[in-house]
């Protein structure tokens, strides 16, 4: 069975490109989507995608702040859907 690592939350990706290698096909494809770039007033600046929106440069996160949200579904038992 092939073992997925998942993205870690609020950590950046470097500029570096070997990394794709180490994740499941799904998850790089999902980089393409897009995020909302906002000022620090809410005030949209752009669209970018979730791999711009999350980059570093020289090992430093590059400050893109961006609209983001989750969603957590729980069933009757009070039971987190995975």
């Amino acid at each position: 069975m092939k073992t997925r690592k998942s993205f870690p939350g609020r950590r950046c990706l470097t500029t570096r490109t070997d990394w794709k290698n180490k994740y499941d096909s799904g998850q790089v494809a999902q980089l393409d989507d897009s995020l909302t770039e906002v000022d620090e007033n809410d005030n949209v600046i752009r669209s970018v995608t979730k791999l711009e929106g999350h980059l570093k440069k020289d090992g430093k996160p590059v400050k893109r702040p961006h609209r983001a949200f989750s969603l957590f579904l729980f069933n009757a038992k009070n039971e987190l859907l995975l």
